[in-house]
């Protein structure tokens, strides 16, 4: 069975602070600025509007008119997040995600856990799903975060902002085929930034060429050769990472498309979703082109996913 993403799209909001800003919020010094300026971070979006599950629920709605019987070929939805929802147990969270789109007796699935590549995971586990169910169906898979303080936005460098994905991979779609997604697990650091400082450098020093690893073993299931990409669409804010992962896949630089970091920062597992959407519509991207969305998470996970445009 060959499955695809039948339709994509995000919701970002469209409020953004400024680097210096958010790091004066949350009570850091001029070296984290620079810092986080270095990685290449200027803006992050910032959802200070609506509840995370508003969010959610805008982005389900960009898509539920453009799919005939939506709610009828919906046959389940899967909700992949890295941080955990902060929703006392008598607000019904997923009642409020699923206002007016017709879903709210879908079944639906949340998973957490291996941060930043979770919604590869959740890849995965749609694509299972249908392959037990009719032909003419699809699972609604949503990728979504947002941080709760500017103190909870800056972690390793980094500066997180807030964004939904949505997407209904199907055997339906005709673009936006889906190769292969793996996701693989070695865990070195796992308390994250309060792991032991040993931990913390074993972690560094082992990644890029855990990263590697992913993406080749997601090109092999693909039967893709490194040189056939297009781009690779990543994540993280870190633009010297890529530098070193660029030598390490001898590719060149310029296939690895990282500049919408700039202005939407660490989008959790989210961000190459994202990017990759924004890449197609910005033609950046076109049909039958080959991406590799990778996402590399600290202590550490990792998920990759090709894709044919």
């Amino acid at each position: 069975m060959s499955y695809g993403f039948e339709i994509m799209d995000y919701e970002i909001p469209q409020n953004k602070i400024s680097i210096e800003d958010l790091v004066t919020e949350a009570g850091y010094g001029a070296d984290m600025i620079e810092r986080l300026q270095q990685g290449g971070l200027r803006f992050i979006p910032q959802n200070i509007d609506c509840t995370l599950d508003k969010l959610i629920n805008k982005a389900i709605l960009k898509i539920k008119n453009k799919i005939p019987d939506f709610e009828k070929r919906i046959k389940g939805v899967i909700l992949a997040h890295s941080l955990p929802f902060l929703a006392p147990a008598n607000i019904p969270f997923f009642d409020y995600c699923f206002k007016n789109t017709n879903l709210e007796n879908t079944p639906r699935i949340a998973i957490s856990g291996q941060p930043c590549s979770i919604l590869h995971q959740a890849v995965q586990i749609s694509m299972s799903w249908l392959s037990k169910e009719e032909n003419d169906c699809g699972i609604l898979l949503i990728g979504a975060d947002q941080a709760n303080s500017p103190q909870e936005r800056i972690f390793f460098n980094s500066a997180m902002g807030d964004a939904a994905f949505v997407g209904v991979i199907s055997q339906n779609a005709n673009n936006n085929l889906i190769l292969s997604s793996v996701t693989e697990t070695e865990i070195i650091a796992c308390e994250g930034e309060m792991s032991a400082q040993k931990d913390i450098q074993e972690f560094r020093a082992k990644n890029p060429s855990l990263i590697r690893h992913c993406i080749e073993s997601a090109l092999d299931e693909a039967k893709i050769a490194v040189n056939d990409v297009r781009y690779i669409i990543t994540h993280t804010p870190y633009h010297s990472i890529w530098d070193l992962m660029a030598s390490l896949l001898r590719i060149p630089r310029e296939k690895i498309l990282d500049d919408y970091i700039v202005d939407t920062g660490h989008l959790n597992s989210n961000d190459s979703f994202c990017h990759y959407i924004r890449a197609c519509n910005e033609k950046r991207l076109c049909k039958d082109d080959i991406a590799v969305l990778i996402n590399p998470g600290f202590g550490g996970s990792r998920g990759c996913t090709v894709i044919r445009v």
